[in-house]
């Protein structure tokens, strides 16, 4: 099977084509909307490049933290909502993988993504909370993440040494101030 990777961001497409360069059957693409995308976007119309998408014979959307209710900005949930129901009418299989569920603050979102999964082959979650939470559906199963699974060469340990994952805000719809705070915050 070959794979294609849609990859948004170029510093990003640089370190995954360096990390799994070494696999022939893996390409990595810098995906960029395309000219209608971004028109539509600016009107307050989300679109997907169905062009674009005609090629694959099946999706699969591999993350962690991805279903988290943000009330401000619904925007990845209509994309990847819009690519589900794309694939499901041409009956091509679609795979969630290594996905986490929450927080979520209305019932209406747990609503929403019980539909969007059942028209997935699979959705596969990486702690026991997300997937009680949709165990009823046949096609959802438990898995411990995929990345922290891997086998990986240890580094070598600092002593006295913190790391911290910070969550860049740049592209998310939240005020300057509450951007600042959040910075604020992690620098305490």
């Amino acid at each position: 099977v070959k794979f294609d990777v849609l990859v948004s961001n170029p510093k990003i497409l640089k370190v995954y084509k360096k990390a799994f360069g070494e696999y022939k059957n893996v390409n990595f693409i810098l995906s960029r909307n395309s000219f209608k995308e971004r028109l539509f976007k600016k009107l307050g119309i989300l679109t997907i490049n169905k062009k674009r998408l005609k090629k694959y014979n099946g999706f699969i959307y591999i993350g962690g933290s991805i279903f988290m209710e943000n009330p401000f900005d619904n925007t990845n949930e209509i994309i990847l909502s819009k690519k589900v129901d794309y694939f499901f009418k041409k009956n091509k299989p679609i795979f969630i993988l290594s996905c986490n569920f929450g927080p979520f603050y209305t019932k209406d979102y747990l609503k929403r993504h019980k539909k969007l999964f059942q028209k997935c082959k699979n959705v596969i979650f990486r702690d026991k909370y997300s997937y009680n939470l949709f165990s009823d559906n046949l096609n959802v199963s438990y898995a411990p993440d995929v990345v922290f699974s891997l086998d990986a060469k240890a580094n070598k340990t600092q002593k006295n040494t913190i790391g911290i994952s910070v969550i860049n805000l740049k592209n998310r719809k939240y005020t300057e101030r509450v951007k600042k705070a959040y910075l604020n915050f992690i620098k305490e």
